[in-house]
């Protein structure tokens, strides 16, 4: 007789208690850094920046982008599960 492997797929969890609010505190989350991305992306619209302001706004503008992917990456494998 032939055996048949049954492959089945586990439908995820529902989200914890924990996981909820987490789901909910990164979409706060990567409003406000969007929103303070805009902001930077405005300032650098300005003509009359110096060096030193393009090299501070610059370095947090790359930190800011690191953390919203972590963040936006945390909240879509949250979003799949709800």
């Amino acid at each position: 007789m032939e055996e048949v492997e049954v492959i089945t797929t586990a439908k995820p969890k529902k989200l914890s208690y924990n996981e909820q609010r987490e789901f909910e505190q990164l979409g706060l989350d990567i409003q406000k850094l969007e929103q303070r991305k805009e902001e930077i992306n405005m300032v650098f619209q300005q003509e009359d920046l110096d060096h030193e302001r393009i090299k501070v706004l610059g370095k947090e503008l790359s930190t800011l982008v690191d953390v919203l992917v972590t963040k936006e990456t945390r909240w879509l494998k949250l979003a799949e599960r709800d």
